[in-house]
């Protein structure tokens, strides 16, 4: 803090982007979760909320187990999506998460699709 005309002034504003990325606690979350909107589309990111990335590992959750066996077999395409819009996110994996009431279920770790050549 420094003083101005003898009270304390914080740094005031500053731009969005000028404390640089990750500074901010929500700023990955938030990178993470449009990254995620615009690869899933809008059908799959109403049902499929990207909730979590830590250590590389990209968690995918859905209430509705009806959409868990589908989204089981996108998930590593749509990841690997993510992960090509915003590699400074370092997704290297992921895992589905079904919520079921108070009761969750994790998926198995998978790894991401990789491009055909």
């Amino acid at each position: 803090m420094r003083r101005v005309n003898g009270h304390r002034r914080g740094r005031g504003f500053e731009r969005a982007g000028a404390c640089g990325p990750g500074r901010l606690g929500l700023a990955k979350e938030l990178r993470v979760a449009a990254a995620w909107s615009s690869a899933a589309g809008a059908v799959i990111a109403r049902r499929a909320e990207a909730v979590r990335l830590r250590a590389g590992v990209l968690e995918v959750e859905i209430a509705d187990p009806a959409w868990g066996e589908t989204l089981a077999a996108l998930l590593p395409r749509l990841a690997a999506r993510v992960a090509a819009r915003d590699p400074d996110l370092g997704i290297a994996r992921c895992r589905l998460i079904v919520r079921e009431g108070q009761r969750t279920r994790r998926g198995p770790l998978q790894d991401l699709e990789t491009t055909r050549a």
